[in-house]
């Protein structure tokens, strides 16, 4: 019987030769060290092509680094994470690197001890904190910080020398306030999504507000009625009850902003079981352009989450290859943009109108 032959791994000299370039820039890019994203690509392409993969073991053993990134993040039950997620898993696959997840939940109390573990255990050389409003956020990223370890937040942190992408929020709620001025809208509801009880989180909240307020002060609107502002966990069933409750106000009213899509469809249901048209008889938008979105035609928001998942690879990958100290802090910025469907329309002239039986 013929002796089978043992099928030789490929390494870094055969994706050497194959693009004709020097092993050590093959080393370089497969271990993040070299400063083309355009080589870095080319050289991932054909190990792929050639099904190389690297030995984790020796490869954290001769760089120090386990080329892994831990993204945190709340709520695993909301579809736009996933999409998120996906769009990071994509660009850290295109720059040589994985993403290791840690999500958690408001009540979680062992997220902190679960990121101390990851760096501790060198499962990760650096963390993106993505969109979190928690009370104990900036203790937990002072805590990264104090071990040295590559930080990078997406949204609010109060932590010093920490890197950050800003997503610009504030731009398209005053892009939401303009749009529903110009439609007449004059009483506007707004529902916004927290994570749970707002103890420790008041201050982003009132700043979330005041940006809208303001927008509307300046085109004459008068916004200063507490019973128009809900706020809640972000779900369909919970948009529903406070759409249900800003709608039963006297007088009502004749728009809706939710900050997410999913609070936009309660907004809707809610709209249609207590027999409004929209936007007829009220104007809904949300934020997030996810798929249901489109389908129900909701004015929405939409931040282009691979240009979100690339930028923050981008910067976190430079301060692990140049250092912190050759670099100080550094920053960038994603802005959403408004898009109009057919939820929003013009102001109706009586916001109590006679309920329409189905």
């Amino acid at each position: 019987m013929a002796e089978r032959t043992r099928r030789k791994n490929p390494t870094s000299k055969d994706i050497a030769q194959r693009l004709g370039i020097n092993q050590s820039t093959v080393s370089r890019a497969l271990h993040g060290k070299c400063a083309s994203p355009e080589m870095v690509a080319k050289v991932r392409k054909v190990a792929d092509e050639l099904g190389y993969r690297p030995h984790a073991g020796a490869r954290l053993l001769v760089s120090g680094r386990s080329h892994s990134i831990c993204l945190m993040f709340p709520d695993l039950s909301d579809h736009y994470q996933f999409q998120s997620i996906a769009a990071f898993h994509r660009e850290a696959r295109k720059l040589g690197y994985h993403i290791v997840l840690a999500p958690y939940e408001r009540d979680d109390t062992e997220f902190e001890e679960y990121g101390d573990y990851l760096v501790r255990e060198r499962r990760v050389d650096a963390v993106i904190a993505y969109g979190i409003i928690h009370p104990r956020f900036d203790a937990v990223v002072a805590r990264l910080m104090s071990q040295n370890v590559p930080t990078l937040t997406i949204g609010p942190c109060h932590v010093p020398n920490v890197h950050l992408l800003n997503i610009d929020y504030d731009q398209f709620r005053r892009d939401v306030a303009n749009h529903l001025a110009n439609l007449g809208h004059t009483t506007i509801g707004v529902i916004l999504n927290t994570i749970g009880d707002l103890k420790g989180v008041e201050a982003e909240h009132l700043h979330r507000m005041h940006v809208f307020q303001n927008t509307l002060h300046a085109r004459g609107i008068s916004w200063s009625r507490g019973d128009l502002l809900q706020m809640c966990i972000p779900t369909i069933e919970n948009g529903y009850q406070a759409a249900r409750h800003l709608l039963e106000l006297h007088p009502r009213p004749t728009a809706i902003y939710s900050s997410k899509d999913v609070l936009a469809l309660g907004v809707l249901q809610a709209a249609r079981d207590m027999g409004l048209r929209v936007p007829q008889d009220l104007s809904i938008t949300g934020f997030e352009n996810t798929e249901l979105s489109q389908f129900f035609d909701i004015t929405t928001g939409e931040c282009s989450l691979d240009e979100v998942a690339s930028k923050c690879l981008r910067i976190v990958i430079e301060v692990l290859t140049r250092g912190s100290d050759n670099l100080g802090v550094l920053y960038d910025e994603v802005k959403p943009v408004l898009i109009i469907r057919g939820s929003t329309g013009v102001a109706p002239r009586n916001s109590n109108p006679e309920r329409r039986q189905h």
